[in-house]
């Protein structure tokens, strides 16, 4: 049996070529217990929740028609002419030298409410689901980050214990500038340079960062990393931060 979907089908349609269906959910609903091949058309998919397949789909088989480039994303499209000037005292936590070229957009006024999560990943941590990403014309942005390029190094270890938490220093990080800063995030090396993990920052004090997570193996002094989704560090083309509280993004645009 075959069923076809494509962009402009519908539901309630037969799932034939002519009047195919629009979702790959409605076409599994279809096929469910018989078995057959979906043909996907040409086009892009928006894909709202999960499609969920069991032992009873077991011999539906999903593929392009005919080779057809089929695009299947979880994405939201953001409207351009949505983006504005950042404006009050949001606008100071920006470098002043970038300030008039960051770009804001208010996701909630869009409906936009799910954002995805920033959760602790790598080495030693269980398997998560991915933080939200900000693609423009089918690149991944980058999130504002310090430094803009490679890493810094650990210049001092505070915490050896295996506690919960880990202090360490970076005497070049410009921690000062990071005061008003929430949601900090850091990616590194911290013990073995074949072990990655990314771990929240709970507090800073003076000039130490103290995570809210351990990495697995410790950390140690000179070993890499860098600091990353915040509104400070938001100065070259390209980087983004997204404020989960208020729905607000910002941007300094790639071009």
């Amino acid at each position: 049996m075959e069923v076809f979907v494509a962009p402009e089908g519908v539901d309630s349609n037969s799932g034939s070529i002519e009047k195919p269906l629009r979702t790959l959910d409605q076409a599994r609903k279809m096929l469910r217990g018989k078995g057959g091949t979906v043909f996907i058309r040409e086009g892009v998919y928006f894909i709202t929740s999960p499609l969920m397949l069991g032992p009873e789909d077991q011999n539906i088989r999903f593929t392009s028609y005919q080779n057809e480039k089929v695009m299947l994303t979880g994405a939201v499209i953001l409207q351009g002419s949505q983006f504005c000037p950042v404006s009050g005292q949001t606008a100071l936590r920006i470098q002043p030298d970038v300030r008039t070229k960051v770009l804001c957009y208010d996701l909630k006024e869009s409906g936009i409410y799910e954002y995805g999560k920033m959760q602790p990943y790598g080495i030693g941590f269980p398997t998560k689901t991915a933080a939200p990403q900000l693609f423009i014309d089918n690149q991944a942005q980058t999130i504002a980050r310090w430094p803009n390029e490679e890493f810094a190094v650990i210049s001092e270890v505070l915490d050896q214990s295996e506690a919960d938490t880990q202090r360490f220093r970076c005497q070049e990080a410009p921690v000062e500038r990071w005061k008003d800063a929430k949601d900090l995030w850091v990616y590194g090396y911290f013990k073995w340079e074949w072990a990655d993990c990314t771990l929240s920052v709970s507090k800073l004090d003076g000039d130490v960062i103290q995570t809210a997570q351990s990495s697995i193996f410790g950390m140690d002094k000179g070993k890499p990393f860098y600091v990353f989704h915040l509104l400070e560090e938001l100065d070259q083309p390209g980087e983004w931060y997204l404020d989960h509280e208020t729905g607000m993004l910002y941007l300094y645009p790639p071009y």
